[in-house]
């Protein structure tokens, strides 16, 4: 192993003997072709000599403040590799043994390092993604950073787990080619959209199977559309084509209740916040002329005027609404002509009685009274048993 004290004191030594030898060797040799030059040589091999050791200390200096940086950041590596909150390895791509794993994938993968180092990784995969992963290793091989989702990884102690994988490049050597792997544990977020997914279906076939229109209106949103899709069946519309354009509902209303829409629109204008219902009738795609009851309400969000409305068919309740004030009106004449139809035979039978009790000893007119008192009962009787009749064919027909 690389060791920065030792190769850097060995790397100043080696300059300053060769240095100092090739100083002393080429002074000497100066020396014996030029005698003359012999006190100036000397001068220059102490010079050269001093030279030499100065530059050696100073290289030293330099080596060694530059190796302390390095094992700086090979420290800062190290602490930052074994204390990442994810799940980091590092494997070898040839053999997929991985060298390396840190604190957070030791806990990921519920075993000890002495457990994980050495394992292949590809042994914590599930057996199906075995051909996606060798084909992933050898893409990961011509990148220096690569990521893939959609991972099942199989922990020592027998729980799964949903992951995505992003790798990077540690060594290039032809030897030895490791990679970075950093894990992602994704089950709870897939478990939740799971879950958000099923809801939200759940909702839609709510929505769906109500018989009411939904819809939302945000500039700053998603613009217009319609949350449920009981608006095809109230405009016989597809709902692409009612949503393709935010007024499109406008050309239904009939000519004669634009004015109450126009009206209410001019009202919402005026405010931020702001809640109405208009009634109105619209023609839709296929001729039929329908009552509806839009109730709208505007809100702002986010500095951004949002609407949302239900808007509900209520033709029927329309219909049933003046049918029964038709029924009640019909039955208020009734009783008014029954009333007058009763009063006769009530009449009769009011006098009668009061001549019967007149006339009590006078057995004939009392016999003759009696006789008529009985028709009128009878007459009574029959009417009394018509206006019933009537009332009720007049109730069935209503219920029907």
């Amino acid at each position: 192993m690389w060791s920065p004290d030792k190769n850097s004191f060995s790397i100043v030594v080696t300059y300053a003997a060769i240095g100092c030898v090739y100083i002393l060797l080429s002074d000497y040799v100066g020396e014996l072709l030029f005698p003359q030059l012999h006190g100036y040589g000397l001068f220059q091999t102490i010079k050269g000599l001093f030279f030499v050791i100065t530059t050696a200390l100073l290289l030293l200096i330099l080596i060694r403040n530059f190796t302390g940086r390095i094992e700086h950041s090979n420290k800062q590596y190290r602490y930052f590799f074994q204390n990442h909150p994810n799940p980091i390895v590092i494997y070898n791509t040839n053999t997929l043994e991985i060298v390396n794993a840190n604190r957070a994938s030791l806990s990921f993968l519920q075993g000890t390092k002495e457990e994980v180092i050495g394992i292949g990784i590809n042994e914590f995969l599930d057996h199906k993604q075995y051909d996606r992963f060798n084909e992933v290793v050898n893409i990961a091989r011509t990148k220096s950073k690569y990521r893939s989702l959609g991972w099942r990884i199989h922990k020592l102690n027998g729980e799964t787990a949903e992951v995505s994988i992003v790798s990077h490049s540690v060594t290039h050597d032809s030897d030895n080619v490791e990679r970075l792997i950093m894990v992602e544990d994704l089950t709870e977020k897939i478990r939740s959209q799971r879950k958000l997914q099923k809801s939200q279906e759940r909702l839609q076939q709510v929505l769906d199977g109500i018989d009411y229109a939904i819809w939302w209106d945000s500039s700053a949103d998603d613009g217009f559309f319609y949350v449920s899709q009981a608006a095809e069946d109230l405009y016989a519309q597809d709902i692409e084509i009612l949503e393709n354009d935010p007024m499109y509902w406008y050309k239904y209303i009939v000519d004669e209740d634009k004015h109450k829409m126009d009206k209410a629109l001019d009202e919402f204008q005026k405010h931020t916040t702001y809640q109405k219902e208009i009634v109105y009738r619209i023609k839709d795609e296929i001729g039929n002329i329908k009552w509806v009851s839009n109730k709208v309400w505007k809100s702002m969000i986010n500095g951004n005027p949002t609407f949302r409305g239900i808007t509900i068919d209520i033709t029927d309740q329309i219909n049933y609404k003046k049918e029964r004030e038709a029924y009640i009106k019909q039955i208020e004449n009734y009783a008014f002509s029954a009333s007058h139809e009763l009063r006769k035979p009530i009449s009769n039978i009011l006098g009668l009685t009061t001549l019967l009790f007149e006339n009590i000893e006078d057995k004939e007119k009392a016999t003759h009274y009696a006789q008529l008192l009985q028709e009128s009962g009878d007459e009574l009787d029959e009417l009394t048993k018509r206006l019933i009749n009537d009332l009720e064919y007049t109730q069935r027909k209503q219920v029907d």
